[in-house]
């Protein structure tokens, strides 16, 4: 509940100041939510694969933002 629900709140909260390029984008950025959530608030540890799945995700979402336009 608090990993999606935090996630979709941000998602939906900052639909009608975006492009729809970017809102997007922004559907791929709830893993990532899920993950800093993990690890910020329930402590649980992060392992490699999630550190590089994170990486991946806000890595072509930067790509994307910096080469579609």
């Amino acid at each position: 509940i608090i990993h999606t629900g935090l996630a979709y709140v941000c998602y939906f909260g900052s639909m009608s100041d975006l492009s729809g390029q970017s809102i997007g984008l922004m559907s791929y950025l709830d893993p990532v939510i899920a993950i800093i959530i993990s690890i910020s608030f329930l402590h649980e540890p992060i392992h490699t694969m999630q550190l590089l799945g994170a990486c991946l995700i806000l890595g072509s979402t930067l790509a994307n933002e910096l080469l579609g336009e």
